[in-house]
C-alpha cells in the first residue's frame, strides 16, 4: 500500500530522504521538494527503503532525464535533478559530513569546484559483456547484478560513442565468447582510442589472431589489448604504433598556462574526467606553490597524475605505488617529460612508508589519494615521516571525515582548507581535496 512522503534532503548515495510518522524513508530517484507516493519495500530498525510510485507534486529542481536508460541503469542516480542543484546538494552534504564526522570548522570548507561539462566528460568506460546470439555491452542495473545493454552512454566523450558498435562487431566476428568485460578509453583531448578485453581464461590463438586482425580495422583505434584472469597485465593484440600503448591526456604545468601530456597504459588507473582532473591538479598546484616543499612523498601515486606536476615544484619527490605496471607507466612518463627529481618505490603504501620512517627519512609534504576505504590503516606511518603539510585527495566524504578526525586527534593536524569537487556529474560520487597543516 502506498504512503505519501515529502522529500526533505538528499542522502550520500543520491537517494531522497523523507519521513513517514517520524521514521526515515529512503527513496531513489526523488529530489528535495518532491511530494510523492511511495511503496516501502524493505524495513529496518531505524529507516525504511521505498520505491517511487508516482509524483504528487514535483520539486522545482527537477528536470526530464535525457538518458533513455535512466532509472534502470545503475550508472547515474541524479539525472532527474538540474546539474546546478546537484552541485548545491553535494556541497551541502559534504559540509555536513566533514563538520560532523571530521570535526572541521565550517569556515574552512570552500565552495564546490566544478567544470562546465555536465555530460560527455568520461574518457573511459567499463562495460559488462553478456552473450546471447550476439554480444551485448552494458552496465549493472540499479541495485542488482543484472546487466542493462546500452547503445550509447551520455556521459562518454564523443570519441567513445562509435566504439560500442565497433566492439560488438569485433567480438561477434571473432566469436570471443570468453570476454566478460570491456574497457574503452580515448585521448583527452584527441581522437585516439584503446580497447581492453577482460577474460576469465586465456583466449585461443585463433581467437587472439582474429581479434587483432579485426581491431586493426577499427577507425581511430590505437591499440587492442587483453587481460586474462584477475590482476593480470594487459597484453597487446594489436597496436597501431608499437611501443605507444594506451591513450594520452593533458595535465596543467606549474605555470598554470601550459600543459603536460601523459600516457595512460591499458589497465592502469587514471581519473576518468579529464576536465575535472585538470581543475583538481591546478587547484592543488596553487596551494603547493604557496610554500614549495623540499621533499615530498606521493602515496598511491598511480602512473604519476599528481606526481609529475608536483615534481616541478618540489626539490625531490618519492612516489609509492603497488601496481608494477603503473610504476613502469609512471617512469616512462617521467622519462618523456625529462624530469629527474622523482624516485619510484613499488610496494604497498603502508609497508613502504613504514620502511621510510624506520630508516629515518622525513618529508615536509605528503600527498595521498587512497581508494574509497580511505587511509585509516596507514595514518600512523604517514605521521611517522613528520610532514608539515598533507594534501588528501578523497573520493568518499565519509571515510575522509573519519581520517581527518584521526589526523587531528592523533597527529595534531588542522584542516586549513577543503573543497568538494564534482568529478562525476549526474552521479552521487564526490571527489574532494583537503590541505592539512601540523599545528
Amino acid at each position: 500500500m502506498g504512503v505519501t512522503v515529502d522529500i526533505q534532503a538528499l542522502g550520500h548515495r543520491g537517494v531522497g530522504i523523507g519521513r513517514v510518522e517520524g521514521k526515515v524513508v529512503l527513496v531513489p530517484f526523488t529530489a528535495p521538494g518532491d511530494r510523492a507516493e511511495v511503496e516501502v519495500i524493505r524495513r529496518h530498525s531505524s529507516y525504511d527503503e521505498a520505491r517511487l510510485v508516482r509524483l504528487l507534486s514535483p520539486s522545482p529542481f527537477r528536470q526530464e532525464p535525457p538518458c533513455p536508460y535512466f532509472g534502470r541503469c545503475g550508472g547515474c542516480q541524479l539525472q532527474h535533478i538540474r546539474t546546478s542543484h546537484q552541485r548545491a546538494l553535494k556541497e551541502r552534504l559534504f559540509r555536513e559530513i566533514i563538520s560532523h564526522q571530521g570535526g572541521v570548522a565550517e569556515e574552512t570548507v570552500g565552495q564546490i569546484l566544478a567544470t562546465p561539462e555536465e555530460f560527455e566528460y568520461r574518457s573511459r568506460l567499463e562495460l559488462h559483456v553478456i552473450w546471447e546470439r550476439e554480444p551485448q555491452l552494458g552496465f549493472n542495473a540499479w541495485g542488482s547484478s543484472e546487466v542493462i545493454p546500452i547503445e550509447k552512454c551520455l556521459l562518454a566523450m564523443e570519441a567513445l560513442h562509435p566504439l560500442l558498435a565497433h566492439t560488438r562487431q569485433v567480438l561477434t566476428e571473432a566469436q570471443a565468447r570468453g570476454v566478460g568485460r570491456v574497457e574503452m578509453s580515448c585521448d583527452a583531448p584527441g581522437e585516439g582510442t584503446a580497447i581492453t578485453l577482460f577474460t576469465g581464461a586465456d583466449l585461443s590463438k585463433r581467437t587472439r589472431e582474429a581479434l587483432g586482425r579485426l581491431g586493426s580495422q577499427v577507425p581511430g583505434l590505437r591499440g587492442l589489448y587483453v587481460a586474462s584472469g584477475r590482476g593480470r597485465e594487459a597484453r597487446f593484440l594489436w597496436e597501431a604504433s608499437p611501443g605507444q600503448s594506451g591513450v594520452t591526456y593533458t595535465v596543467p604545468d606549474v605555470s598554470g598556462s601550459g600543459e603536460m601530456t601523459l600516457f595512460a597504459w591499458p589497465g592502469v588507473f587514471r581519473q576518468v574526467n579529464p576536465f575535472a582532473n585538470r581543475l583538481l591538479i591546478a587547484t592543488a598546484l596553487g596551494w603547493i606553490r604557496e610554500s614549495p616543499p623540499e621533499r615530498a612523498l606521493d602515496l598511491y601515486a598511480g602512473m604519476g597524475n599528481l606526481t609529475i606536476p608536483l615534481a616541478v615544484l618540489a626539490g625531490e619527490v618519492v612516489a609509492v605505488e603497488v601496481n608494477p605496471v603503473a610504476v613502469e607507466n609512471g617512469e616512462e612518463n617521467v622519462l618523456q617529460q625529462g624530469i629527474r627529481s622523482i624516485r619510484w618505490l613499488r610496494g604497498s603504501v603502508g609497508r613502504v612508508t613504514g620502511r621510510l620512517s624506520a630508516s629515518g627519512e622525513r618529508f615536509d609534504f605528503v600527498i595521498l589519494d587512497p581508494p574509497r576505504a580511505g587511509a585509516r590503516e596507514i595514518l600512523g606511518e604517514i605521521m611517522a615521516v613528520e610532514p608539515a603539510r598533507i594534501l588528501y585527495i578523497s573520493c568518499d566524504p565519509a571515510t575522509l571525515g573519519r581520517d581527518l578526525r584521526l589526523l587531528g586527534e592523533d597527529g595534531n593536524y588542522a584542516v586549513r582548507r577543503t573543497h568538494p569537487l564534482d568529478m562525476f556529474p549526474q552521479t552521487f560520487h564526490l571527489e574532494s581535496l583537503t590541505l592539512l597543516e601540523r599545528r
